[in-house]
C-alpha cells in the first residue's frame, strides 16, 4: 500500500546527471515526510524538463505522496499517467501495480483487478519481480474485499515468495507479508497473522522505511485489537500514529486512532478516548473513507451517550465498509449494527445488513468468525434464541474474546426474553467473564446488572444426569474441571498450558456434549459429584 515505482532508469532511459539528482532530492523528501518541499521539487522538475521517462518518475512520486495522504483517486490518475508516458515497459508494470492499488483503496475493486492483472502480464514479460509481487498484494486484497479469505491467502503467499527477490526501487518495496497477515485474520488465525507481521515490520524497519512501519503497524494493532491484546494493540496504535506523523502517512492514522480510542472507551475512559481522536484529528480519506475510518466511528459509537448517537455512528462505520465489503471490519459491526437497528424500530435496515452478512458468511465459508456474525445478524433479527446458541461455538473457535462476550451476552439476552431465566443467567455470567479478561468495564457493568436483576442459579442435578460426561474427551474433562472451580478463561489456559481459544473450543463442546449452556450449569451439575471433583488450580 506505500509502494512508488521509483528506480533505476532502464537501458533506453538516458537521464542527465543533474535530473538524477533532483529526483533522488525529491525523494529524499518523500521518505522524510516533508511533502511541501517533494512537491515543489516535483514541479521543478516538470516544467525544466519533457522527457517522458522522467516526467513518469515525478508523476509516479506524486502519486505516492496522495497516496499516504489518503487521497487514492489523486494517486491513482497520477500513477496511471505515469504509466502512460513510461518508456520501458518494466517501469510501466511498476506503474500500473502502483495504480491498482490506488484504485483499491478508492474503492473500485474491478478496476484494481484488471490494472493489477494488465501489470503482472507486463511485469512477467519483463521480469519485474517487485511490480508482480505488488499486483498480486492487489489481486489477494481484492479477493478478501469480495469475501474469499482463502483465495486471498493463496496469492498472499505467491506475493510473499515474489518478494524474496532483490527490488530495484527506490520508493520502497512491496509489502506482501501486510496482505500475508491481512488474509490471515480474516481466517481467525491470529498467531499466523501476527508472525506475519512482526516479520514485515522487522524488514522495513532495518530499511529504515517509517512509512512502511506504520501499515505494519496499523494491521497489527487491529489484529491484536481483534485477538483481545488490547494492550499491545493500544501500544502497537501510538507507534503506529508516530511513524505517520513522521513520514507524513496520514492514511494510517484512522485505524490506530479508531481503535485506541475504542479500548480506552470500552474500559470506561472516555475522556482519554475523545483526546486520541482529537489529537489525531482524523480526517475522511475519500466517499468511502481509507482503511480503518469504521474504526473511527465505533469509539464514537462507544462514547454515545445517546441511543440515536450510537445508532448514527454505527451506520457510519457500515457505509464506510461498502468500498470493500468483505475486508476485516464487516463481521464486527454488522451484529451490533443490527441489534441497535432494531432497538430503535428500524426493521429494514436490520433486515439488509443481516442480508450481506449472511451473505458474508456463506461466501467466507467454515471460517468461525464469519459464521458468528450471520448467525448472531439472524438470531437477533428473529429474536430466536436457539440460532444464537448455535453462534456461541463458532463464536468460541474464532479467538475473539470481545465478539464471544456479546454473542454470550445476545443468547444470554433472548433466553431471558423467552421465560429462561437460569439459561439466560448462566450465558450473561459467560459474557461477563470474557469482559472481564479485556477489563471491558463499560460492558462488565452493563452484564452485571443485567444478572444481578435476574440471578437464579439452577438447581444441582445429580451424576447420573450427567449423561455426556462419558462422551467428554480427556481435555475437555480437564477444562470442565477447572471451569467448575469459576477459573477464568486465561487462568484456565495457564493452568492447562494451552491457549485461551483453545480453552473456549474444548468448552463450546463440553456445553454441546453435555447438553448445556454455561459454566453456571456446568459448576452445579458437578458439584455433587465426588468422582469428578475440580482439580486444585495450578496443581
Amino acid at each position: 500500500m506505500d509502494h512508488a515505482a521509483d528506480g533505476a532508469p532502464a537501458l533506453e532511459e538516458r537521464v542527465e546527471p543533474d535530473v538524477e539528482r533532483a529526483l533522488e532530492q525529491l525523494w529524499g523528501c518523500i521518505r522524510s515526510g516533508d511533502f511541501i518541499r517533494a512537491a515543489g521539487r516535483a514541479v521543478r522538475l516538470q516544467e525544466s524538463t519533457d522527457d517522458p521517462a522522467t516526467l513518469a518518475r515525478v508523476e509516479a512520486a506524486l502519486g505516492l505522496i496522495l497516496q499516504r495522504m489518503g487521497r487514492a483517486v489523486e494517486a491513482r490518475e497520477r500513477f496511471e499517467q505515469a504509466a502512460s508516458w513510461a518508456v520501458a515497459d518494466g517501469h510501466r508494470s511498476a506503474y500500473l501495480a502502483d495504480a491498482s492499488m490506488s484504485r483499491l483503496l478508492g474503492g473500485d475493486l474491478a478496476g484494481a483487478e484488471r490494472i493489477a492483472r494488465e501489470a503482472q502480464r507486463l511485469a512477467d514479460v519483463n521480469h519485474n519481480w517487485p511490480a508482480m509481487c505488488e499486483a498480486t498484494n492487489t489481486l489477494a486484497a481484492v479477493s478478501q474485499s469480495r469475501g474469499d479469505p482463502h483465495t486471498a491467502l493463496a496469492l498472499a503467499r505467491q506475493a510473499v515468495a515474489l518478494g524474496e527477490s532483490p527490488s530495484t526501487m527506490t520508493g520502497g518495496s512491496p509489502m506482501p507479508h501486510l496482505y500475508l497477515g491481512l488474509a490471515l485474520i480474516d481466517l481467525d488465525r491470529f498467531d499466523e497473522s501476527d508472525a506475519a507481521f512482526t516479520t514485515g515490520l522487522e524488514k522495513v524497519r532495518r530499511e529504515q522505511n517509517t512509512a512502511q512501519a506504520a501499515w505494519y503497524l496499523g494491521f497489527r494493532c487491529l489484529e491484536r485489537f481483534l485477538c483481545g491484546r488490547w494492550d499491545d494493540a493500544s501500544l502497537d496504535a501510538a507507534e503506529t500514529l508516530a511513524a505517520a506523523e513522521s513520514s507524513g502517512t496520514v492514511v494510517t492514522r484512522p485505524m490506530a486512532a479508531g481503535l485506541w480510542a475504542a479500548v480506552e472507551a470500552f474500559r470506561g475512559n472516555d475522556s482519554a478516548a475523545r483526546a486520541i481522536i482529537e489529537r489525531t484529528g482524523v480526517p475522511r480519506l475519500g466517499a468511502f473513507g481509507g482503511f480503518g475510518e469504521e474504526s473511527v466511528m465505533l469509539a464514537y459509537g462507544a462514547l454515545a451517550g445517546e441511543p440515536a448517537a450510537h445508532l448514527e455512528a454505527l451506520m457510519e462505520a457500515w457505509y464506510l465498509r461498502r468500498a470493500r465489503p468483505y475486508l476485516v471490519g464487516w463481521r464486527s459491526i454488522a451484529p451490533v449494527l443490527v441489534r441497535s437497528a432494531l432497538d430503535a424500530g428500524e426493521s429494514l435496515l436490520a433486515e439488509a445488513v443481516t442480508r450481506e452478512a449472511v451473505e458474508g458468511s456463506r461466501l467466507a465459508g467454515d471460517v468461525p468468525s464469519a459464521t458468528t456474525s450471520g448467525l448472531r445478524c439472524q438470531g437477533l433479527l428473529a429474536g430466536d434464541p436457539e440460532i444464537l446458541d448455535a453462534a456461541i461455538g463458532p463464536a468460541a473457535e474464532s479467538g475473539r474474546p470481545f465478539v464471544l462476550g456479546h454473542t454470550c451476552l445476545d443468547a444470554g439476552r433472548a433466553w431471558l426474553a423467552a421465560g429462561e431465566t437460569a439459561r439466560g443467567v448462566g450465558l450473561l455470567r459467560d459474557a461477563w467473564d470474557e469482559f472481564q479478561t479485556l477489563r471491558a468495564t463499560v460492558w462488565m457493568t452493563r452484564t452485571g446488572q443485567l444478572v444481578a436483576r435476574h440471578a437464579a442459579v439452577p438447581s444441582p442435578r445429580s451424576p447420573l444426569e450427567m449423561t455426556g460426561w462419558a462422551n467428554l474427551t480427556t481435555a475437555e474433562r480437564a477444562v470442565a474441571r477447572l471451569a467448575a472451580t469459576g477459573l477464568t478463561t486465561p487462568a484456565m489456559a495457564a493452568n492447562l498450558r494451552v491457549s485461551s481459544r483453545t480453552v473456549q473450543s474444548h468448552l463450546a463442546h463440553i456445553y454441546t456434549k453435555l447438553g448445556i449452556h454455561s459454566r453456571v450449569e456446568l459448576a452445579a451439575r458437578m458439584s455433587p459429584m465426588s468422582e469428578y471433583s475440580p482439580v486444585t488450580p495450578n496443581a
